[in-house]
């Protein structure tokens, strides 16, 4: 029954941790911390990632990296916690640190989920690494869904990356395999794709996408209309400008 009971103000303790961090008060959290250690209770790996993730959220990796290091002293980091790091790192981006944790992670057994691999394709396109990206994307999905199944920030970081690079035409067909493997374009991933397009001066893609985001009952809003009226206009389609 004691048992239980610590279990309880455990419970409730983490989860003021995990509150206050997402408040982006983080002062308290460690405030809250201090009073559990106090009273005899010892904090796990559940406290700290919401004081980890906190610091990686304000872009300060070395506290973050700190208590990591600090933690992993008496603590066995999980999942959460090399998952938030990772991604911290490529935020700031520090690739080889992102990198290391991954390859860290593998070391002590723990296997990616799909978080972990998306901040991964993620941060790599986002750091100028899109065939390292793509590499890695093919191997997880490679690998069955009960694996990994990409989702839309996954598919909309790939499509990005390529349009940058000017790719114009992998990125649609992995637009075309998003929708093959039951992802619906939201908002975001059509607008990535008619800037690729109008990048690559690919009038045909744009008036095919704007066609296809109304027959997918998903009228532009005020923000894509400016996109395609800015656009038409810029690549000489006046009327078609004027339309909109």
């Amino acid at each position: 029954m004691e048992k239980e009971g610590l279990i309880a103000v455990s419970v409730i303790y983490n989860s003021l941790i995990d509150g206050y961090c997402k408040e982006h008060n983080i002062g308290k959290a460690l405030e809250v911390c201090s009073q559990m250690i106090q009273i005899g209770m010892e904090p796990d790996i559940i406290t700290f990632n919401p004081l980890i993730d906190a610091y990686c959220k304000m872009g300060n990796m070395e506290a973050a990296m700190d208590l990591y290091s600090l933690v992993s002293k008496s603590l066995v980091p999980d999942i959460v916690t090399y998952t938030t790091l990772i991604d911290g790192h490529f935020k700031v981006g520090n690739v080889k640190e992102a990198h290391r944790l991954h390859q860290e992670m593998l070391e002590a057994g723990l296997t990616p989920n799909a978080f972990t691999v998306s901040c991964l394709i993620d941060g790599l396109c986002k750091n100028g690494r899109t065939s390292g990206a793509i590499q890695l994307f093919l191997e997880k999905t490679k690998a069955g869904p009960s694996i990994y199944s990409p989702n839309h920030i996954t598919y909309t970081a790939l499509i990005h990356a390529l349009c940058e690079e000017g790719q114009i035409f992998r990125a649609t067909k992995f637009f075309s395999d998003m929708r093959c493997y039951g992802l619906r374009p939201d908002a975001l991933t059509y607008v990535v794709m008619l800037n690729g397009h109008f990048k690559a001066k690919h009038m045909i893609g744009v008036m095919m996408l704007h066609a296809d985001m109304i027959k997918m009952g998903m009228m532009p809003s005020a923000g894509i209309c400016a996109i395609l009226a800015r656009g038409y206009r810029e690549s000489g389609y006046l009327k078609s400008a004027q339309v909109l």
